[in-house]
């Protein structure tokens, strides 16, 4: 179940809200914290929510290529993912049925704590795309919970 504290905006046909639930499901988040935004990719292509709408929140975590949205979002800091090198969080190798990740730069959590730059490496033999595979990700991370948890229960195999 995602967390009261955690807005998921999803365009259609994605699956990353279900994602999320499934692996919370598993791993319950024991407190609350501040408000985490997803902007997922497909919602950015095509946003429908008027900025007015937009709720406030402590983190802002979209796409790279949708920089220019983080300006409708009151928010304290925003984090991008994508495969850009100023993405905070990239790709940085598939290779067979492995996923890395890095964390390109320290990270804030909602709950005050801070992920390190580091690389993730998951077994992924689902047929996600790397842009919602990095929107699942990063969520989690804002969200607290430790590399090594997501690294021993991956969302993606």
């Amino acid at each position: 179940m995602i967390p009261q504290n955690c807005l998921v905006l999803e365009g259609a046909g994605e699956n990353v809200a279900a994602a999320l639930s499934d692996w919370l499901t598993r791993h319950p988040l024991s407190r609350g914290g501040g408000q985490l935004t997803l902007l997922t990719p497909r919602w950015c292509a095509n946003p429908t929510a008027e900025p007015e709408r937009l709720p406030p929140c402590s983190i802002l975590l979209l796409p790279g290529t949708a920089g220019p949205l983080a300006a409708r979002f009151q928010t304290g800091c925003a984090v991008s993912y994508g495969s850009a090198a100023r993405d905070s969080l990239t790709i940085s190798s598939i290779e067979g049925e492995r996923l890395a990740v890095a964390v390109q730069r320290e990270l804030p959590t909602v709950y005050g704590g801070a992920v390190e730059e580091q690389e993730l490496v998951l077994p992924a033999r689902h047929t996600w795309s790397p842009l919602p595979a990095l929107a699942v990700i990063g969520t989690l991370l804002l969200l607290g919970v430790p590399p090594e948890q997501i690294m021993d229960d991956p969302l993606f195999s």
